[in-house]
């Protein structure tokens, strides 16, 4: 378990626009894109457009590995992501998001 800065831990805390970089599933080269984070009791949460299919769930089907690029304070985070693919799962993340922000 990594222990993390109490300001790093922080800002994790709350939802915000960040940068993520994964690696490409084909290329191997580093990707970098602009996400929006969520912190959902105690879990962080990646969020896309449903219904769009994006580069960066395939890449982190291939390689979970990610960098979360904070913004504030800026730091750059690493961790190992996993895509959602379970649809009960799925829905409770976003009925407890949305409870979250109720």
């Amino acid at each position: 378990m990594t222990v993390l800065a109490p300001m790093v831990a922080e800002a994790l805390g709350h939802s915000q626009t960040i940068d993520m970089t994964t690696i490409g599933r084909r290329s191997g080269d580093p990707r970098r894109i602009e996400i929006m984070l969520h912190s959902i009791e105690g879990r962080l949460l990646i969020s896309g457009h449903p219904g769009f299919p994006r580069a960066w769930i395939a890449n982190l089907h291939a390689d979970p590995a990610v960098t979360l690029h904070l913004r504030r304070p800026p730091v750059d985070v690493p961790g190992r992501a996993r895509v959602v693919t379970d649809i009960a799962e799925r829905e409770a993340a976003i009925q407890s998001g949305l409870a979250h922000y109720a």
